[in-house]
C-alpha cells in the first residue's frame, strides 16, 4: 500500500538496564539507572512506610488485652495486609506497574529474613547498587558541563575584546 509508512526507529542509550532477582533469569527488574530520581522515591517510600508502621499502632489497631487468639490472628492478618498493600504499591511506584510481582512474586514484603521485611532488603540492596552509578554519571556530567562552561566563557571573553 503506497500510504503506509515505514516504521523507523530511534536508538540511544536511556539509562536502562536490567537486572535479576537472585539471579532469577525470569524475574528480570528494568530500571533507569540514571533516573537522578530514583534514590529519592526509595527514602520515600521507607520514610512513608515507617509512618505507615506508625499509624498501625494507633487505636484503630490497638488489641485488646483479653482478645482470643482468632482476634490476635486476625488483628495481626489486617496488619499485615495494610502494610502488604502498601509496600507493593510504593515498589510500583518507585519502578512501574508490576514491578513488585518481578520481585516479590506472591510474597508479602513485610515477611522478614533475619528480622528485616524482604521490602527493605531489596531497597538497600538497590540503592546500593545504584548510588554509585548515579554518582559516576554525576562525575560525567558535571565534566560535560564544566567543558561547556569553558567554552561559553572563551567566547564570551573574545566578545568582550571586540
Amino acid at each position: 500500500n503506497k500510504y503506509m509508512t515505514e516504521t523507523n526507529n530511534f536508538s540511544f542509550d536511556d539509562g536502562f538496564r536490567e537486572y535479576t532477582i537472585n539471579n532469577d533469569p525470569n524475574r528480570t527488574l528494568r530500571v533507569n539507572t540514571r533516573d537522578y530520581n530514583i534514590l529519592q522515591r526509595v527514602s520515600k517510600a521507607l520514610n512513608e512506610l515507617d509512618s505507615k508502621i506508625d499509624s498501625l499502632k494507633e487505636e484503630d489497631f490497638k488489641l485488646a488485652d483479653d482478645a482470643s487468639e482468632i482476634e490476635a490472628f486476625d488483628f495481626a492478618s489486617d496488619g499485615s495486609e495494610v502494610l502488604n498493600k502498601f509496600s507493593r504499591s510504593a515498589i510500583d511506584e518507585i519502578f512501574y506497574p508490576g514491578a513488585c510481582d518481578i520481585i516479590f512474586g506472591n510474597a508479602n514484603p513485610m515477611s522478614t529474613v533475619n528480622g528485616v521485611t524482604i521490602f527493605e532488603g531489596f531497597l538497600r540492596s538497590f540503592a546500593e547498587t545504584i548510588r554509585p552509578i548515579l554518582e559516576e554519571e554525576e562525575k560525567k556530567r558535571k565534566k560535560k558541563q564544566d567543558f561547556y562552561k569553558k567554552k561559553y566563557d572563551e567566547l564570551h571573553a573574545k566578545k568582550s575584546k571586540l
